[in-house]
């Protein structure tokens, strides 16, 4: 009885909690560092050993656990671990607040304490480095700390300070200190500079840059020594002067006192190279034999993967700018002055077979292109439909990555620029679409589960999609066209089955009927109403990619071929431009095409006609005015956002043409995004399916 009494609580359980336990833990574990007692692990952090627990690094650093557990799965452990790439004192305090949660950093050294956290992955303090670098950004330090930032967020404060407090910033002696790239640029004109935006200059040199950084004999350093003259060629690329043979050229007497010093460098060079071709530099990469496990905590990154960007830029004279921006991941400066070509009469130019496509006397013709990209779509679209009406391009529907759309934008012609309009009211890829006054037609096609045979009907005054009589059938990837005020829609397929079949809808009525199959079954076919007839060109019957092409004439109501294709194609853009009839891409069933072809109706054969700027494949294709545009699609490799057109040049370009009418608005200062867009001369629309 007594001993239950002894054995009776009150209580069900004893709570011990020290508050202060974590606290006198880490400084335990500290001291034990500092006293070097059951340290696992050395770490070798430039001449300095660092005797540390592994349990401690691995739950602060997430990069230390990942190296430690490879380590571990290796099954070789060693005791001495050197990190290349970690200045010491940075790292220092991150050790300190590794074992105590604490760190106090001189301002001067936050901004090397973050680049060492954003190695460790210590993303906590890496954030908090970033608040405070972003709290504390002047003209002096901007620039320092833009070159030690690692992650999105924080390039992205430091580059807007520095466009907004860019006078400030280029007096600054940290801006004095960067390397400079001097240029002169010649072969552009008075109108071609005042129509296009002065960032895509910079662009295209960046560009240039880029490309040639990627060679095996080019190097910036080499840049950076001296003046580099530039010509722009007529496709808005630049070369350097020294690689063209024209008798302007020679005339001109920069670029011949530039010549002669490149010749110079050039000799001196390869007198300081060895036999082996390599200059006579220190080699720094030597392997040390060394009793320890080395480990780069900063990966060496190809040329395409380092940064590259133009972040801010002013005009300082005419036509002579000067720029902050990022080469091959360093800060660099730009001086940039764009020489204007003088016009000379047109009885001078040559137009002899020899002469070079890329010369100075280009500049003698009249440029049609700016340097002024035409802007891309909002997302990118395959198998999609793309028609003019009035002044825009209105693009509705097709696929990204198998994900077919709703969306509907418009690209205004005048303002390069494109909008948002209202959905479609199902989500449709690998239809076609056709115009009918200003109303756009859009038929079949999959919503990614199933064929369709719906057909929608978008009115561009209402901004308003609504549905009209469907079709007897679903399918997808047919062809469409409008021909004596009724819209046909031509083959087409269910599941894996080609279609011949061919319907005609009657607005009127409000009602499909059936008219002649075609010959040959096909889908993904381009289709056009040309001349007062259908045209069907290409596609694929789902086992071959076709070149054949079949004429449907109403009165008769029969198909009959004529003459083939060039080249297979599917999937391939087709519109009547320029009184002719032009098919644009495809795919031959192996690749993506760049060509185009061009029917010869009086010789009955097709001829090829100027190439893409890229291969496209089920891309949009719409014609406004004097201007063939392909939009979209998909390159054999990604699908496209872009867009490209064709003009009297007889060249595709993806740049706005120059503005006939000079930009009254004065260039800011500094770059901004949203600075003003060139814009089209364009007045006249071409109707969709032109009648003659």
């Amino acid at each position: 009885m007594s001993d239950m009494q002894m054995n009776g609580f009150h209580g069900e359980e004893l709570l011990i909690q020290d508050e202060n336990f974590p606290v006198h833990l880490m400084s335990r574990l500290n001291k034990l560092r500092e006293g070097v007692k059951f340290c696992d692990v050395t770490l070798v952090v430039g001449q300095h050993d660092v005797p540390a627990h592994k349990c401690i690094l691995v739950s602060c650093s997430p990069y230390l656990f990942d190296l430690f557990s490879q380590e571990e799965k290796s099954g070789v452990t060693r005791g001495t671990c050197k990190l290349k790439g970690i200045e010491f004192t940075s790292f220092e305090y991150l050790l300190n607040y590794m074992y105590t949660g604490t760190m106090v950093i001189p301002a001067e050294e936050v901004k090397n304490v973050y680049g060492t956290a954003r190695k460790l992955k210590m993303e906590e303090v890496a954030k908090q480095c970033v608040a405070f670098l972003a709290d504390n950004l002047t003209p002096a330090n901007c620039l320092g700390i833009r070159s030690y930032a690692q992650d999105v967020e924080m390039k992205k404060k430091v580059d807007e300070y520095i466009k907004v407090n860019f006078n400030d910033v280029i007096v600054s002696k940290n801006f004095y200190g960067l390397p400079n790239l001097q240029v002169e640029v010649v072969g552009a004109d008075e109108d071609l500079l005042e129509s296009s935006q002065q960032s895509h200059l910079f662009e295209l040199l960046l560009i240039y840059v880029k490309e040639h950084q990627n060679t095996k004999k080019f190097k910036l350093e080499r840049l950076i020594e001296q003046l580099n003259v530039l010509y722009l060629t007529r496709d808005n690329t630049l070369q350097d002067c020294k690689d063209f043979e024209d008798k302007s050229l020679k005339e001109d007497e920069g670029v011949q006192d530039y010549r002669k010093l490149k010749r110079k460098q050039h000799g001196h060079i390869k007198a300081n190279q060895n036999k082996d071709g390599q200059t006579s530099e220190t080699n720094n990469n030597q392997v040390n034999s060394l009793p320890f496990q080395k480990f780069t905590i900063v990966k060496d990154k190809s040329v395409l993967e380092r940064e590259w960007k133009i972040i801010a830029f002013k005009e300082t004279a005419d036509n002579t700018y000067i720029s902050i921006s990022i080469f091959n991941g360093c800060l660099t400066t730009i001086s940039l002055h764009c020489r204007v070509a003088r016009q000379s009469p047109s009885n001078s130019i040559s137009d002899t077979p020899d002469s070079p496509v890329h010369s100075v006397s280009d500049v003698q013709f009249e440029r049609s292109r700016s340097l002024t990209p035409l802007k891309s779509m909002s997302t990118p679209r395959c198998g999609f439909g793309l028609r003019a009406v009035g002044d825009i391009l209105i693009a509705s529907g097709g696929y990204d990555r198998g994900e077919c759309m709703k969306s509907t934008e418009c690209f205004d012609i005048e303002s390069n620029t494109w909008r948002i309009l209202a959905d479609m009211n199902t989500a449709r890829g690998r239809f076609s679409t056709a115009r009918m006054g200003n109303m756009i037609y859009a038929c079949g096609g999959s919503n990614g589960l199933q064929e369709l045979r719906s057909v929608e009907v978008y009115d561009p005054e209402k901004d308003l999609w609504s549905f009209v009589a469907p079709m007897s059938k679903d399918r997808s990837s047919p062809g469409c066209a409008v021909l004596n005020d009724k819209l046909y829609c031509i083959g087409g397929c269910m599941g894996q089955d080609s279609i011949a079949g061919c319907e005609v809808y009657d607005p009127k009525t409000d009602s499909w009927s059936d008219i002649a199959p075609l010959q040959t079954a096909r889908y993904q076919a381009s289709v056009r109403a040309y001349q007062g007839k259908l045209y069907v060109m290409g596609g694929t019957d789902g086992w071959h990619c076709l070149k054949s092409v079949e004429v449907y004439d109403t009165e008769t109501n029969e198909w009959k071929f004529i003459e083939s294709l060039n080249v297979s194609r599917r999937g391939a853009g087709v519109e009547s431009y320029q009184g002719k009839l032009f098919v644009i891409g495809g795919n031959d069933g192996v690749t993506s095409l760049k060509s185009t072809e061009i029917l010869d109706v009086e010789n009955a054969v097709w001829k090829f006609g100027p190439a893409l700027t890229s291969p496209r494949s089920n891309a949009g294709s719409a014609v406004h005015g004097k201007r063939l545009f392909a939009v979209g699609g998909f390159n054999g490799k990604k699908f496209l956002d872009t867009m490209e057109y064709l003009d009297d040049t007889q060249e595709w370009s993806h740049y706005a043409p120059v503005s006939k009418i000079r930009n009254s608005n004065s260039l800011e200062s500094v770059h901004s995004e949203d600075s003003a867009l060139v814009k089209f001369d364009a007045t006249s629309t071409v109707m969709d399916d032109p009648i003659h």
